[in-house]
């Protein structure tokens, strides 16, 4: 499991084993299935927009119905010796990966 972000309230976590988002808001734990078969190492939830990254690959988590998320490729690396180790985003929620390069995705791109 790898914790992301904790806010005064809350704490979003990925579940790699179940393959689900857990959100523990105030001590009640909300549990947030992902279907299909990406894998994610890390996660960011902003407010309006929500990220994960695997080893070759940035996704867009978008919720759906009956409490999951989607994912859908965002951003693919071509290149097979790049390997994305690290998540951010800025104050606009605008992904910034860091692995064997640095890259930042501003809106509209």
């Amino acid at each position: 499991m790898f914790i992301y972000r904790k806010a005064r309230d809350s704490v979003w976590m990925y579940d790699q084993v179940h393959h689900r988002l857990l959100l523990d808001h105030h001590q009640l734990v909300t549990e947030f299935a992902i279907p299909g078969k990406d894998i994610l190492y890390r996660i960011v939830m902003g407010k309006k927009r929500y990220y994960g990254l695997s080893p070759h690959t940035l996704y867009e988590l978008r919720p759906a119905s009956n409490n999951s998320f989607i994912t859908s490729p965002f951003i693919p690396i071509r290149y097979r010796k790049s390997r994305l180790i690290v998540l951010l985003i800025d104050k606009n929620e605008n992904p910034i990966l860091i692995g064997t390069s640095v890259t930042v995705v501003l809106a509209g791109t």
